[in-house]
Parts: structure tokens; C-alpha cells; sequence
């Protein structure tokens, strides 16, 4: 998969250090996912940290990855690629799992 031109000048242009994923993500690698709070339906919140791949999307423009901690939520690989040194240092080894929120306050939407 290319990298634009317009990316790469964006990139350095901010003061990142730009490091495109290489490669397609492995069923069964260990990767790290980002953890998800919600205001409306708590009961969905998930607690970021290690997770193993269950599934991977050849979208055309890039990959999907689905974890078994996760099941039905699938993550654009590019962006989490280039953010598992950060996620790493941040999660360890702690493994990504479900974390829910059942209070009332937390759970007022229409989604039941």
C-alpha cells in the first residue's frame, strides 16, 4: 500500500517522525488496542492494552483488524500501527477486556 506524497510532507511539516506500518497484520499476533469510554451506553465501555487478532479485512485502501477481546469491532490498522510503540508503553502487558459501566446515568440511550 502507498503513501501519499501530501502525507509524508504533512507528517515531517508537524514535527513527527513519520513511520508508515509495514506489512499486513497476522491472525493470532499480539497487537495493542486503544480503551473506549461512553457517556450513553456504558455497558459497551472496553479497557484498551494487548489483544490478539481474530480477523483481518483487505479493504482496498487498507486493513481492518477485528480482536477476540472485542468481537464485531474492527480497527483501521494504519493509525493503530503507527501508535503500538506509544500504546505498549502505556498498556504493558496488560490485555485489553470488557469494562462495563451499568450505572443508569451511564446507560440513557435508546440502543436497548
Amino acid at each position: 500500500m502507498k503513501v501519499g506524497w501530501w502525507t509524508r510532507v504533512l507528517a515531517r511539516f508537524n514535527g513527527w517522525r513519520y513511520r508508515y506500518p509495514r506489512g499486513r497484520p497476522r491472525v493470532g499476533q499480539w497487537i495493542y488496542v486503544h480503551s473506549a469510554r461512553y457517556l450513553s451506553h456504558g455497558r459497551d465501555d472496553f479497557a484498551g492494552g494487548r489483544a490478539r487478532v481474530k480477523q483481518v479485512r483487505d479493504e482496498g485502501w487498507g486493513y481492518m483488524v477485528e480482536v477476540e477481546e472485542q468481537p464485531g469491532t474492527f480497527y483501521n490498522w494504519t493509525p493503530l500501527a503507527l501508535e503500538q510503540r506509544r500504546l505498549r508503553e502505556n498498556h504493558g502487558d496488560e490485555l485489553a477486556h470488557a469494562d462495563p459501566d451499568s450505572r443508569p446515568e451511564f446507560n440513557r440511550d435508546s440502543w436497548s
